[in-house]
């Protein structure tokens, strides 16, 4: 499967689209109506090359990510990202979507760390799409009407071109900083776990964002909450989906993506900053995980 690129991305027939666009850096798009049609022609799996952010301001769709199914309704916003396959699954006749594609180049150019987008759901496996209150859909429906004014302002004089793109960059980072924010917000006021072994998963998790970077065995984290490590590993297990040990690696190569991609560190400074005892255990517990090596995924 060969990823779409944001010159790739087509008019959409027998669905209402306006869009503008910043050259390859991105594109803003406002879109009425059923996919179905569109889906089945256009076919039915595609990895993006950048990252894509979906607000839904009428109606529903829904997306397989990753295997997983989410479903979008009214201001709820979903990002996925370059490592994420989807398949599209269906939609409502009166779906209004507004849809902002920013290309992978570009996203490097902004040197915005997307592991945080990974933290939303501490307590589940499963993708979830962010529920807006009605002021923070319309701050982040406002962000996303000026990077489309922005686009539309390219081209007016010499020097326009780069006051849009440093616009662009600043715009794109706040979008994604308000968005962090509307998570954080939501996840401090869920009510604290109701059974003593929910209590041990959220720790746990939490734990992990804390220590990933140094302490990559269960026996650590077990010890920390004073229960066995086959009983942390059951209780993970059940209360999101996923192992303890797969927690574990998912922040530890997330971040060593992000530093492989977005940090100037080469892969042997990559490894020490992991806790890795030297390059090599590093590059085999990476392409373990992610199929190529650390050197392969910073040239990618």
């Amino acid at each position: 499967m060969k990823p779409l690129q944001l010159g790739q991305l087509s008019p959409m027939k027998d669905v209402t689209v306006r869009s503008s666009r910043h050259g390859d850096d991105y594109i803003y798009c406002d879109i009425t109506g059923g996919l179905e049609d569109y889906a089945k022609s256009a076919g039915s799996i595609f990895r993006f090359e950048g990252v894509i952010l979906i607000l839904c301001n009428r109606g529903t769709i829904s997306l397989c990510v990753n295997l997983t199914t989410i479903t979008l309704s009214a201001s709820k916003v979903f990002v996925f990202n370059m490592e994420d396959t989807v398949t599209h699954v269906e939609s409502s006749e009166d779906l209004d979507l507004s849809v902002l594609a920013i290309g992978r180049d570009f996203v490097k150019d902004i040197n915005f760390n997307l592991q945080i987008l990974e933290r939303y759901d501490v307590l589940s496996a499963a993708v979830h799409p962010a529920p807006l209150s009605p002021k923070d859909y319309e701050v982040i429906k406002c962000y996303m009407q000026l990077l489309d004014h922005n686009a539309q302002a390219r081209g007016f004089d010499n020097d326009s071109d780069l006051f849009t793109r440093n616009i662009a960059r600043n715009l794109i980072a706040s979008v994604f900083y308000h968005f962090i924010s509307i998570n954080r917000r939501q996840h401090a006021a869920v009510s604290k776990p109701a059974s003593r072994r929910m209590a041990y998963v959220y720790d746990f998790i939490q734990l992990v964002h804390t220590h990933y970077r140094r302490e990559r065995t269960i026996k650590f984290y077990a010890d920390k909450l004073f229960i066995s490590p086959k009983y942390l590993s059951l209780i993970i297990k059940e209360g999101t989906g996923s192992t303890a040990a797969e927690w574990i690696d998912r922040c530890v190569i997330m971040e060593a993506k992000n530093l492989l991609r977005f940090s100037n560190m080469n892969v042997q400074q990559v490894a020490y900053e992991l806790n890795f005892s030297n390059q090599s255990s590093f590059g085999k517990y990476f392409k373990h995980l992610v199929g190529m090596s650390p050197s392969q995924f910073q040239k990618s």
